[in-house]
């Protein structure tokens, strides 16, 4: 089943939160982002939902400080893609459907919800595949919600402080976001070695191929 995963992973110890912190305020006061580019059809992207054609967010990322990389790699996971502090300006209230071009799974770090009832949800399109693009040539942008057939497969309210983890080749959104949403992302491709990927927190030792049969 494709589903959100929570992995229990290491807390950030006090110098790490801190050193995250300081990372957080430097983005909220300046308008940076890496300069992917990233296409118009995604950056000015109008959906249609529930009669009414909403602007959808979108994400800008920014540079994590060197102290939280380096924990992020001895602690959590070894490798990457890479990794960055994303905040989602609240647009409107939606970061609406679609799939990541660049990236198979992404792990996220909670820093601010962005809301108090803010659920990022997985879809199936009815006639499609569930994987779509997986090869990174493209991305998949969901324009409007009611003209196709959607199921929902899984939804997570993640909390700050918590991590969670899913395919980003599977459609996906986020809802009901009222103020920035704050995360640190940790981007991994399909050539993770999830065999290899193995730490030991409060509750005892952790394989990460029992954690990828779950994604």
């Amino acid at each position: 089943m494709v589903k959100f995963i929570k992995p229990n992973l290491p807390t950030m110890p006090d110098n790490v939160k801190q050193a995250l912190e300081e990372d957080v305020t430097k983005a909220l006061n300046n308008d940076e982002d890496l300069g992917w580019n990233r296409s118009d059809s995604y950056n000015f992207r109008t959906v249609e939902i529930d009669n009414k054609t909403v602007r959808s967010c979108r994400t800008h990322h920014s540079h994590l400080s060197e102290t939280v990389e380096n924990w992020i790699k001895e602690n959590v996971v070894p490798h990457w893609l890479y990794a960055t502090l994303a905040v989602t300006h609240p647009v409107s209230d939606l970061h609406a459907m679609h799939t990541d071009r660049t990236r198979r799974y992404l792990l996220i770090y909670m820093i601010d919800t962005g809301g108090d009832n803010v659920v990022s949800k997985l879809y199936k399109e009815k006639g499609q595949p569930l994987h779509r693009h997986v090869d990174n040539t493209n991305q998949v942008l969901i324009t409007d919600y009611a003209e196709h057939k959607f199921e929902v497969l899984d939804e997570s309210r993640v909390q700050p402080g918590e991590w969670v983890m899913f395919d980003t080749k599977v459609l996906h959104d986020v809802m009901n976001i009222q103020r920035e949403r704050i995360a640190v992302h940790i981007s991994i491709d399909s050539n993770f070695d999830f065999d290899r990927w193995e730490y030991t927190d409060a509750e005892g030792h952790f394989n990460g191929e029992d954690f990828y049969k779950a994604l």
